[in-house]
């Protein structure tokens, strides 16, 4: 989702929950997205930052395919789903009109990819499910109480 489509998103449904809770949408699409970051290969591959940004930019285009598609499908399932009723709602063509970003694509898809091109380059790596700092995620942090 855009950034416009989170906000109306919450500001829809964050009147509906007790006032002790806090609605909270992930910055990156899903939950294995946050496994493919830069800061997170490099950290669990044990290599540099701008090679790591190097392996998931190389993935991320050499699969453009691949994520146009199942971004493709994510975005029709919105609109007949959460977003049925937002009038701002963005075309799909239009957040891909110059390639699916590492911002737009599915962890999901990237992670075995990411895990074969650092195989590729001589880095073994079996998975990158390991924990590591790239993983905290400061927003989250903030919505825990003291």
């Amino acid at each position: 989702m855009t950034d416009n489509e989170k906000e109306w998103l919450r500001q829809k449904y964050e009147q509906f929950l007790p006032d002790n809770t806090t609605m909270y949408i992930a910055s990156l699409t899903d939950v294995e997205h946050f496994f493919c970051t830069p800061a997170h290969v490099a950290a669990v591959a044990q290599i540099e930052e701008d090679e790591a940004q190097d392996v998931v930019d190389e993935v991320v285009n050499e699969n453009q395919g691949l994520l146009g598609a199942k971004l493709g499908k994510k975005r029709v399932d919105l609109s007949f789903k959460a977003l049925k009723t937002f009038a701002g709602r963005a075309a799909t063509d239009d957040i891909v009109a110059n390639g699916v970003t590492f911002e737009m694509s599915l962890g999901k898809l990237l992670m075995p990819h990411i895990i074969n091109k650092l195989q590729e380059r001589g880095t073994p790596v079996a998975e990158l499910t390991q924990p590591s700092a790239a993983l905290v995620r400061e927003d989250l942090q903030a919505l825990a109480p003291e």
